[in-house]
């Protein structure tokens, strides 16, 4: 179809009609558009009629000025919907392509009031159809809403209603519309609303059913389904003008499926046969393989010490860790309720709830009540009629997926040394930028090899439904094989096994199976089951290079030998570019295939062009290398649509209306800043993408014996440090960006102290704090060269004299603030990011603004304010807030709000906003009923007081018996400390000092500093300025037959507190049994009478 727009600047003149007429013979256009015919409209339709179109509609022009037309040929469908002196706007009939669609002829304003042209554009975007009478059409509106009525849609052809038989005078429209129930139109089980946590009457509801209801977790769950969905009925005729999500979802439709034999049906039971004949032969087991070779090549690397940990009960603390680990939008699964609901609800149903899974956990394990998984398939391309074009995805219940987090944090803990090194996925201390820089050096490296009479290849398996295929008795041979206690197998393979599965398909649930293999990829577990799996071809690999039937490959040559690099089923093997090498690969991947039960896609399994999404052979052309990232997410950003942005995807956008101009408080570089420092906390990609190298030389630092660490030191600086490393001949990119990065590292690497005898007094960064950075400017003395030279190994303290000889009296001061652990440990670099974040001292670039203003008559000198403390500015905020909101009800709603309702509000969203980090606390907090185990444990508490002037402090320490008695109280004083943090780690371990001293064997250690509980639960090695302080204390943990660390509020720790103040203010120890110091005992009675 052709359309033509012609601005003819007037059609007066006979001569110009006349070479219109040539024009148009010539183009010989379907539809014309005549803009400024500066005529009236009788003339204008002689004119389009002298052209040869019957068809058209003008527009009368205003004096000399404007005037429009549109004309068409006779067998063009067309109908107006509207027209102005700026515009025409039609509906076209496309008889070529089947379908309608809008055509707006505009023709813009040339004055100063452009305003109005744009304005009309925007309506006529959003104008649907013919117009029509609002009025009449909001009453039928109301009543729609008020049954609960919605429009069903249709299939095939749009308009009901047709007249006329010539197509100038063919009407068409769509009359008739069908309506049904929500219910009726999303046929589906009970789904839990988001929306519904922000109604004030959620919570009340749900601990009102929940109170009344009978029977155990899962009877009330049901009562809850029931109950909630009666009262979101009620909200939503209350609130019926309010846009639900329901009404807005949806639904993803399959019309008709293949079968095997190319039959295509649309019959919703015929489509569940296809589906459910899939995934039950998908998940069916095949022949069990012979393993023994695959074991031979596992080492058993989990030991009876290891299986107790992993055997110890569950507590309920464990249960809220994995519950606010767990994404709170997440889909729910067969039971309709989201992990939101369980978060947002603990403090009601958390006690069942905990109780439910630690049953579960620390007894037999029967999760087949719990474990139905719903199977939606999602569409891979528009309009896909094959099964294997849609993707599927497994929908857990919640009340699994919380036991099974459980289960998988415990099992975390030792992945790292069950899993092969060429893994990455997963595994704690391991990034998937670990193998993206492995894999393109070991390429680079290829790329220039230039000796050697046989070539070396890389080859990039794709593995088909990885996660769909594996053999589930494979994986419990190779745990077991890896050491784990078969007992402990049994109970984690039963989450696995005991799973059913029902295909939902159009709303519809369908026949539920029982698979025999096969793992979820919303199962907690099921990413570290995988990687059980894929040790299967890791030790084939290894086996094949210790009997020299495959090489492998190195990058250097006294580098680690590379076989294969595997992130969870993406796999990138190296080996000999011969046919015997080829062979090798080949006849490995098919008895990991037959055994593991994984099946290669070798036409999909192509040249490593490509690894994890970044190109792995990069040139001197970057720039067309990295061009497929750039058009990627330019195309994501355009299709972004503003209106339907939050507040961070229009901050993305900033600077895409360039034609506006508006106030621009502060320069770009400003808004570039942190958040805390005034700005919005725009990152420059340049500085981003330097701190991201200068994190990955961290992990080169921090860890050396990682895969990644021992190549590149092996080929760069095999003799050095990578501090001290050169660029080497032939870098690749990688290496040159990470090289280039160290001078960000230097700037902020700090030696820790252990044994002293790896740092350099005058040349290392040792002293934190240090404003010379490293004491090169002091006067040197020659028979100290070591940190280890100013410590006393037997008594691991500093030496005093020595350093009062050495240093002045600052440094000394500093020097004896730093922390030594009772056994000495190695030195260790650390990266020093206490970023100090001050007020902003740009702050008059603000001021310049406000004063502009001023002058522009914008503003007086009272519109600007200096800084208040937090809570005001918290208050300032929830009062703008609630102004404007107030402002808007009344502009848009025509509600008023008083200012007594005002203050009120604010008054409620700021106790809102404080209580947010109480409702965080509950959820890891002790506040829960004592176990049984915890009620048969001394208890002893600790607090500290600090005196920053004197760099002292005091520990408080109370020892209270089972039934809650005292049974001694203590306090500690300490020099030389530095922060309030060391001060709480000091009187974290003198409590397990106090407890080794009383011979006590079962004991909980309670105190206020969530963070030093966290580090004293910790096992690994701490790293910050009081990591020998948490070193003792891990030590002395072990001296203990059993010991647990737990969070309390502030006000169930008072008189420790109190105790600790009283020493510090008095610089008096005492050790009491059985009592408390009196004036702590007058300050307990005042804060609780029943003290």
């Amino acid at each position: 179809m052709k359309i033509l727009s012609w601005n003819v600047r007037g059609l007066g003149s006979p001569r110009t009609v006349h070479r219109l007429r040539h024009w148009l013979r010539l183009y010989n256009p379907h539809i014309v558009f005549f803009m400024e015919t500066k005529v009236d409209s009788r003339r204008m339709e002689q004119i389009r009629r002298r052209c040869g179109f019957l068809n058209g509609i003008e527009v009368d022009a205003t004096g000399s000025r404007g005037g429009l037309c549109l004309a068409w040929r006779r067998d063009i469908g067309i109908r107006i919907q509207s027209y102005s002196k700026s515009h025409i706007d039609v509906l076209i009939e496309d008889v070529e392509r089947g379908k309608n669609w809008r055509f707006i002829s505009f023709y813009g304003s040339p004055y100063s009031n452009k305003e109005e042209s744009w304005n009309l554009l925007r309506r006529l975007s959003n104008a649907r159809g013919l117009p029509r009478e609002e009025g009449r059409m909001e009453a039928f509106r109301t009543v729609l809403e008020d049954c609960n009525l919605r429009d069903i849609g249709f299939s095939g052809r749009w308009f009901t209603w047709e007249i006329g038989n010539l197509p100038e005078t063919n009407i068409r429209e769509r009359l008739d519309r069908g309506v049904a129930e929500d219910k009726r139109i999303f046929a589906r089980g009970f789904q839990f609303e988001a929306w519904w946590v922000l109604e004030e009457s959620f919570y009340s509801e749900v601990k009102s059913i929940w109170g009344m209801a009978k029977g155990d977790v899962l009877s009330k769950m049901e009562s809850l389904k029931r109950g909630l969905t009666i009262w979101a009925d009620k909200i939503q005729k209350i609130k019926k003008g309010r846009k639900m999500a329901t009404q807005k979802r949806q639904k993803n439709f399959i019309n008709s499926l293949q079968s095997d034999d190319g039959k295509e049906t649309d019959d919703l039971s015929e489509m569940e046969e296809i589906t459910g004949c899939y995934f039950q032969k998908l998940f069916s087991a095949g022949r069990k393989g012979d393993y023994d070779r695959i074991m031979a090549g596992i080492k058993q690397c989990i030991f009876e010490e290891d299986n107790q940990k992993l055997k110890e009960n569950y507590t309920k603390e464990k249960i809220c860790v994995a519950l606010s680990e767990l994404g709170p939008t997440k889909a729910p699964g067969e039971d309709g309720f989201p992990i939101i609901f369980y978060q947002k609800c603990w403090s009601i149903i958390g006690e069942e709830v905990t109780s439910f899974c630690l049953t579960l956990l620390n007894g037999g394990m029967d999760v087949t009540s719990i474990n139905k998984t719903n199977i939606i398939l999602i569409a891979k391309i528009p309009n896909p009629v094959n099964i294997s074009n849609f993707r599927p995805i497994s929908l857990c219940n919640v009340l699994y997926k919380l036991l099974a987090k459980v289960i998988a944090n415990r099992l975390r803990l030792v992945m790292n040394r069950c899993i092969d090194e060429a893994q990455s996925a997963f595994v704690p201390r391991r990034l998937i930028s670990d193998n993206v820089l492995l894999a393109y050096e070991v390429l680079h490296s290829l790329k220039n090899k230039r000796i050697g009479k046989k070539g070396l290849m890389a080859v990039k398996l794709d593995m088909s439904k990885a996660y769909d295929r594996v053999e589930w008795s494979f994986v419990e041979e190779i745990m077991k094989k890896l050491g784990f206690d078969p007992e402990w197998v049994e109970k984690l393979m039963k989450c696995v096994s005991t799973v059913s599965y029902s295909v939902v398909l159009n709303g519809v649930n369908g026949e539920r199976f029982f698979p025999s293999r096969g793992l979820r990829q919303g199962d907690p577990l099921s990413p570290f089951l995988f990687l059980f799996c894929g040790e299967g071809i890791s030790s084939l690999l290894r086996q094949a290079m210790e009997v020299n039937l495959s090489r492998g490959v190195r990058v250097s040559r006294n580098g680690p030998l590379i076989s294969h690099l595997l992130f969870a089923d993406d796999c990138i093997l190296f080996g000999e570019a011969t046919e015997r090498g080829a062979t090798v690969l080949k006849n490995i991947l098919k008895e990991y295939e037959i055994s593991s039960g994984q099946c290669v896609n070798y036409n999909n399994s192509i040249n490593p062009e490509r690894y994890l999404g970044l190109p792995n052979l990069v040139g001197r052309g970057k720039k067309a290398a990295f061009q497929r990232l750039k058009d990627s997410l330019k195309q994501k950003i355009d299709n972004w649509s503003v209106k339907f942005l939050s507040q961070g995807g229009k901050e993305i956008l900033v600077g895409k209306k360039r034609g506006k101009k508006g106030i621009h408080w502060c320069m770009w570089e400003e808004v570039c800043d942190l958040k805390e420092a005034g700005g919005l906390g725009f990152r420059k990609l340049d500085k981003f993408n330097i701190a991201l190298l200068a994190k990955q030389a961290w992990r080169l630092i921090n860890y050396p014996d990682s895969l990644i660490g021992r190549v590149l030191k092996a080929k760069y600086y095999p003799n050095a440090c990578f501090p001290k490393a050169q660029l080497g001949n032939l870098p690749s990119l990688t290496w040159k960006s990470i090289w280039s990065a160290r001078g960000i590292l230097e700037k902020g690497l700090c030696w820790r102290v252990g044994k002293g005898d790896r740092i350099d007094v005058w040349e290392d960064l040792w002293i934190s704090g240090n404003e010379d950075d490293r004491l090169q400017n002091h006067q040197r003395d020659e028979n100290i060269k070591l940190v280890s030279d100013l410590i006393n190994a037997d008594k691991r303290e500093w030496k005093a004299d020595i350093l009062s000889t050495t240093f002045n009296a600052e440094v000394v001061k500093k020097i004896l603030q730093i922390p030594l652990a009772t056994t000495a440990t190695e030195d260790f670099q650390l990266q020093m990011l206490d970023v100090l974040v001050v007020n902003w001292k740009r702050r008059t670039a603000i001021i310049s603004s406000v004063n502009a203003l001023q002058q522009k008559k914008f503003g007086d000198s009272h519109s600007y304010h200096g800084r208040g403390t937090t809570e005001q500015c918290r208050i300032f905020c929830c009062g703008l807030w609630t102004i404007w909101t107030s402002r808007n009800k009344l502009v848009y709603e025509n509600r008023q709000t008083t200012g007594s309702d005002i203050s009120y509000k604010i008054s409620d969203f700021f106790a809102e906003l404080k209580g947010i980090q109480e409702k965080k606390l509950i959820l890891a907090d002790d506040g829960a009923p004592r176990t049984e185990e915890s009620s048969t444990r001394t208890s002893i508490y600790f607090d500290a007081a600090f005196d920053q002037q004197n760099a002292r402090s005091a520990s408080g320490l109370l020892v209270r018996g089972e039934g809650g008695e005292i049974l001694v109280s203590k306090s500690v004083i300490h020099t030389n400390i530095a922060t309030p943090f060391a001060a709480e780690a000091h009187a974290g371990l003198q409590a397990l000092e106090l407890g080794r001293s009383m011979w006590l064997t079962y004991l909980q250690i309670k105190g206020y500093s969530k963070t030093i509980i966290k580090k004293c639960q910790n096992s690994e090695q701490d790293k910050s300025v009081i990591g020998a302080l948490i070193r003792d204390i891990q030590e002395l943990r072990t001296t203990f037959n059993s010991i647990c660390f737990c969070y309390i509020p502030r006000n169930a720790n008072i008189v420790v507190h109190s105790i600790a103040i009283e020493a510090l203010k008095k610089g008096e120890e005492h050790y009491l049994v059985g009592a408390i110091p009196n004036t702590v005992r007058l300050v307990a009675e005042k804060m609780n009478p029943r003290f």
